[in-house]
């Protein structure tokens, strides 16, 4: 999220992305949190992305990666793990049919919520390596 919206919002441009489990918005990442921890998410994960938005100034639930992806146009991989607890794939798949320049995605099997360097070095050097080729020529 962070990237996307230093892009959307304060102009940076970077000449590529990749962006690794990236969550949808931070009300909904917190509300992952707590159907992980199978306590109900109604009501407390909207007291926690506001009371942490008090605590650090700033409106917390106006973070939307979708919001900010569709304001980016440098090319971007993004990267997720289909057994990811914390980020779900409905998430990934809104952020990614958000972004409005060249992306592709590559979709861990079986990985988590990790980095995918450590838990699928070979592939993810691989996929990585190749993104940044085409990217940097």
């Amino acid at each position: 999220m962070a990237i996307l919206r230093a892009e959307a919002e304060l102009g940076v441009r970077p000449t590529a992305n990749i962006l690794e489990c990236p969550y949808g918005s931070m009300r909904q990442t917190a509300a992952n949190r707590f159907a992980a921890m199978h306590v109900p998410a109604f009501l407390l994960a909207d007291l926690l992305v506001f009371w942490g938005g008090v605590q650090h100034g700033f409106w917390a639930h106006g973070l939307n990666t979708v919001r900010y992806a569709a304001q980016v146009h440098t090319p971007t991989l993004l990267l997720w793990g289909t057994a990811d607890p914390r980020v779900t794939r409905a998430e990934t798949d809104a952020i990614f049919s958000a972004l409005a320049g060249p992306k592709r995605r590559h979709d861990f099997v079986g990985a988590g919520h990790e980095p995918y360097w450590k838990q699928c070095p070979g592939d993810w050097e691989k996929i990585t390596r190749a993104f940044l080729h085409v990217q940097l020529i």
